[in-house]
């Protein structure tokens, strides 16, 4: 039976709808965090977009600010398997370059 290994966090607070420049600014940002991901590939940038298209489709988008005021962290690394099968699985893990997780998995 396979298993599933995760780390999440739950937040709670406040949240407040974003103004018009707030959103811009925030996928033009997401947007070039996830377009650096595909370098050396020249980014996409708003600037590409015909302005008219780019103000259509941003009013379908609702963006949201969150005040954190409290959170809780649940993770589940393999705690009820065998301490040599956990380790194993930290070791695989880490192989495929998730060393945060492993160590994680290794401390469980």
């Amino acid at each position: 039976m396979p298993t599933w290994n995760y780390v999440t966090v739950e937040l709670e607070g406040r949240i407040a709808r974003m103004d018009q420049q707030g959103l811009v600014a925030q996928l033009d940002q997401v947007s070039a965090l996830q377009e650096a991901r595909l370098a050396p590939k020249a980014p996409w940038t708003r600037a590409k977009m015909d302005p008219s298209v780019f103000e259509r489709m941003t009013r379908g988008i609702i963006g949201f600010t969150l005040e954190v005021q409290g959170w809780r962290g649940t993770r589940k690394l393999g705690q009820n398997k065998p301490v040599a099968a956990r380790l194993a699985a930290a070791d695989g893990v880490e192989n495929a370059g998730r060393r945060a997780i492993a160590h994680w998995m290794r401390s469980a």
